[in-house]
């Protein structure tokens, strides 16, 4: 579908479809979905501008949204389409499915039956590049991962591993990265569409969902767009006095930028910041010098790993 006929974010997905363009009926698989358009992967040739209808089964399961479409774009192997006469519940149901919130449902929900093993909120981290990092470092450790086949039940918990990641797989014909799980307890079934897992590496505590590609004793997921981390804080925490703060050259202007600093490991800090301020998980700080308790210590520079709301006026970053 083109920039301009997309208002709304899109998701790149595996979700069935069943298409009635009059007579015919015929399936289909939505590989790219958003609230207000499609793009189908079929073998049937319709035209531009032709009108459907259109049942979407989610792969997080749920009853089927029934929509009217129109055709918009044909060719390529499938058919880019733009929703018509979509009712407010599905709509809703499809910017709950297709746009990312800190607050995911499915998170808060992965998050309760994490209970104790999670210690503190997950919180959002879309940079590509850094999640293929923390696989591809959880690969190597061989790290041990909680797998949950329905997110609001623990009844269907198991473990396993990452065995591989691909990073630049092709996928329905569109390159996108999978990862391969191995040592499961028990198969995955066919009826199985996603997949929630969880692991820890170092001080921080992951969790995503993927859709799986193939079913079985090894079974293939999608890369996840999103990846939800959490500090293990396994070291203590030490309240900052209240002179700790981090200092770093101002770009440019020849000053200084001074942080408050609100808590300490031997891992990172929590520093504390205007909530206007511009800050995202994965940006970059320059190096700089720690404050504490009459000490100076030169850091090499850190990465942000998560940001919060505190309040009406300030954010925690860490």
């Amino acid at each position: 579908m083109s920039q301009q006929l997309r208002r709304s974010p899109r998701r790149p997905t595996i979700a069935d479809a069943v298409l009635v363009a009059g007579a015919d009926s015929f399936e289909g698989v939505i590989t790219d979905l958003s609230a207000d358009g499609a793009f189908i992967r079929v073998d049937q040739e319709l035209d531009g501008g032709d009108a459907v209808k259109l049942a979407i089964v989610l792969p997080t399961g749920g009853k089927s949204l029934n929509t009217r479409a129109r055709v918009v774009r044909a060719g390529l192997g499938g058919l880019g389409v733009r929703f018509e006469e979509l009712s407010a519940l599905s709509r809703s149901r499809l910017l709950s499915y297709s746009v990312y919130y800190d607050t995911d449902e499915t998170i808060v929900h992965l998050q309760k039956l994490l209970g104790s093993d999670l210690p503190s909120n997950l919180l959002p981290l879309g940079e590509h590049d850094e999640i293929v990092e923390i696989l591809d470092q959880a690969v190597d450790q061989e790290c041990e991962i909680t797998l949950f086949e329905e997110v609001r039940s623990s009844a269907r918990k198991q473990t396993c591993r990452f065995l591989r990641l691909d990073s630049d797989a092709l996928v329905m014909d569109q390159e996108s990265g999978t990862l391969h799980l191995t040592a499961l307890q028990r198969s995955i079934q066919p009826t199985t569409k996603v997949l929630y897992l969880a692991f820890s590496s170092g001080a921080l505590f992951y969790a995503f969902e993927a859709i799986v590609l193939r079913s079985g004793s090894e079974p293939t997921i999608l890369l996840p767009e999103r990846i939800y981390l959490s500090e293990r804080r396994s070291q203590r925490r030490l309240a900052a006095v209240d002179e700790s703060w981090i200092k770093f050259p101002s770009n440019g202007s020849g000053g200084t930028v001074r942080l408050p600093v609100s808590d300490l490991t031997d891992r990172g800090a929590s520093l504390l910041l205007p909530a206007e301020s511009l800050v995202v998980p994965g940006m970059r700080f320059p190096s700089f010098e720690l404050h504490d308790e009459n000490q100076i210590r030169p850091v090499e520079g850190a990465t942000v790993r998560h940001v919060s709301r505190l309040g009406r006026d300030e954010m925690v970053v860490g």
